[in-house]
């Protein structure tokens, strides 16, 4: 980000005929800009636009938009069982969570620049135990409400199965 704030420097002494304008830096990168956001939000009230100089674009050009997003979880709960002797006593929630992994990910659209990515899967205990429970942690990305509502939708029927 220290690129784009030497863009966003070097853009404004170019600007002879704007004179009140503010710069904030802040210290936060990505995840939710924790440390920053309530003084963000606060002073955001107090103006018209907000420009953010990342130069992040695939030919490092200054970001000028951010797709929505939303990050979820889903905790599957199985029946363990000794894997040897007891399998089919057991129901297999490392094999449910690969079942919804699947099903998560297809949702995502390209064309549509819609994403869905199980970033993190967690499950089990041992490789001689039918799996107790696993966990899917993932993230939907996009760009039109559309495209959430559609994904959202279908992440809820996923889910519930």
């Amino acid at each position: 980000m220290k690129g784009g704030n030497l863009v966003a420097f070097k853009a404004l002494e170019e600007l002879e005929s704007i004179k009140n304008i503010d710069f904030l830096l802040v210290s936060d990168e990505e995840t939710g800009s924790d440390d920053s956001k309530i003084l963000s939000t606060e002073l955001a009230k107090n103006y018209d636009y907000c420009l953010v100089f990342e130069a992040a674009g695939s030919q490092m050009e200054v970001v000028v938009g951010r797709k929505g997003v939303g990050t979820f979880w889903v905790d599957i709960k199985g029946k363990a069982a000794h894997a040897g002797n007891h399998y089919a006593d057991g129901n297999d929630a490392n094999l449910e969570a690969a079942l919804k992994l699947q099903k998560l990910v297809a949702l995502s659209d390209l064309s549509q620049n819609t994403t869905v990515n199980v970033g993190k899967m967690q499950g089990g205990i041992g490789a001689n135990t039918i799996s107790p429970q696993a966990h899917l942690l993932f993230e939907l990305r996009y760009d039109k409400g559309e495209e959430k509502e559609r994904v959202l939708a279908e992440i809820e029927t996923i889910v519930k199965k």
